[in-house]
This record gives structure tokens, C-alpha cells and sequence, in this order.
């Protein structure tokens, strides 16, 4: 279990940080009006859409087997990680 908490603090803590960057680019947003603020914060909401899926994804991995997966569900990281990698390269 040590390790399972080693892999998902990295992931809380660049969850969190992704969310107070593109909070602070919202406020400096509203504070300058530069568009250009506005964009980059909504482009970063990718990364911290990201950022959730690979936290979930280490929580789902840790489900133990059932029925319809008999060897549990380790290699839903290694799907999520691929899926985020593509999503990361067409936005």
C-alpha cells in the first residue's frame, strides 16, 4: 500500500497545481482583460482534465478481480496513459 500512496501523491500534486496555475491565469484574466490569459487558461483546463483522469485511473487500477476481469484491473493505467497521451498531442 506504501506505494500506492507514493503514486497517487505525485498525482495530487500536480492535479492541485495544475488547478491553482490555471485559477490564477482566470484571475489574471479578469484582472487585465488580455484574451490571450483567457485561451491559455482554457487550454490548460486539458491538462487538468488530464491531471484527474490519471488520479482516477490509479485508483480504478487498484480494484481487485471480478467476473469480467479475472486478473483485476492493473492495466486500465497503461490504457488511461496512452489515451492522455494522444488527447495531449491533438490539443
Amino acid at each position: 500500500m506504501p506505494e500506492h500512496d507514493a503514486e497517487t501523491r505525485g498525482k495530487k500534486i500536480t492535479l492541485a497545481s495544475n488547478l491553482v496555475l490555471d485559477g490564477l491565469q482566470v484571475a489574471a484574466y479578469f484582472f487585465t482583460n488580455v484574451l490571450d490569459l483567457l485561451a491559455q487558461a482554457l487550454e490548460m483546463l486539458s491538462d487538468v482534465f488530464i491531471s484527474a483522469f490519471l488520479l482516477l485511473s490509479a485508483y480504478w487500477s487498484r480494484k481487485g478481480a471480478d467476473e469480467f476481469h479475472m486478473l483485476g484491473h492493473g492495466r486500465v493505467q497503461n490504457v488511461v496513459g496512452f489515451a492522455s497521451a494522444q488527447f495531449s498531442f491533438s490539443s
